[in-house]
């Protein structure tokens, strides 16, 4: 099921020494770790984090990252970490990741996230129940 690209999530990061690799770019892991922050974000944000899935039985999981890299972000940068939940449906859900430069908007980063929701006691695949379709208005 397709949902509406206007439900979207943004969270800031400032780029550190530490967060870059060794060609002096944000490092990978670094970046994964912020898109998935800001997914679980806008998971707080709609009402349905953690806690929540935990009392409805269900938890998400990462199946697959598919990241470009377009340009450098450097130590310093601000960077606007965008999610968008571009589809849902069974089992599972695609985000749609950008990472900008706040100064000047350029894109630095695209990533595509499916995400698949699991029961957390037996690691199952599970459809997303009427609490999660409900606050994320699919």
């Amino acid at each position: 099921m397709s949902v509406p690209p206007a439900d979207r999530h943004v969270i800031r990061r400032t780029v550190g020494y530490a967060d870059l690799n060794e060609l002096g770019g944000l490092s990978t892991p670094v970046a994964l770790r912020w898109i998935e922050e800001a997914a679980r974000a806008h998971a707080e944000a709609v009402g349905v984090g953690a806690p929540r899935m935990l009392e409805e039985r269900t938890m998400v999981v990462v199946r697959q990252h598919a990241m470009h890299l377009h340009h450098p972000a450097r130590t310093g940068d601000v960077l606007e970490i965008e999610t968008r939940v571009m589809e849902a449906g069974g089992p599972r859900a695609v985000r749609q990741n950008e990472v900008r430069r706040a100064l000047d908007g350029r894109v630095l980063l695209t990533c595509r996230t499916e995400w698949v929701w699991i029961d957390p006691q037996t690691g199952r695949p599970r459809r997303l129940g009427r609490p999660f379709v409900e606050a994320y208005g699919f």
